[in-house]
């Protein structure tokens, strides 16, 4: 069987469905809350923790839209924002399987959307265990 790569356009998402804006970004776009700043330059100073639940959060919220609430549900529910650093986003997964099978077929699609925040981030996905025996070391 021939594998299937797929291949994400922004810019033919945006045509297929707009990506949702949510109030915390509306708010930020108007300048509200944050002076002259975006919201990511705020955060500039936060720690990486509150950084990672941020763009895990808007990002996530953009995958719903584009990928749908079912497959949303399916592989995006359980994952969880560990850290921002060096510029890798690290989530946490339930399961190996979930992380590979993101990795094989949403990877691309997460760092854009990433890139739009802060072009210097990709996204890392863990499965739990994974990042305990990682710790350990």
């Amino acid at each position: 069987m021939p594998k299937v790569t797929r291949q994400f356009n922004l810019t033919l998402l945006k045509k297929i469905r707009p990506l949702k804006k949510t109030q915390f970004l509306h708010q930020a776009r108007l300048g509200r809350g944050f002076g002259d700043r975006r919201p990511i330059e705020a955060l500039r100073d936060a720690c990486p923790v509150v950084k990672a639940s941020y763009l895990w959060t808007v990002v996530s919220d953009q995958l719903q839209e584009v990928l749908g609430p079912e497959i949303h549900h399916q592989w995006f529910k359980n994952v969880r924002p560990v850290v921002l650093t060096d510029g890798t986003l690290v989530l946490e997964t339930a399961t190996h399987l979930a992380a590979q099978w993101i990795h094989c077929h949403y990877q691309e699609l997460v760092d854009v959307l990433l890139s739009v925040h802060d072009r210097e981030v990709s996204a890392l996905f863990m499965a739990r265990r994974e990042r305990t025996s990682v710790a350990n070391f």
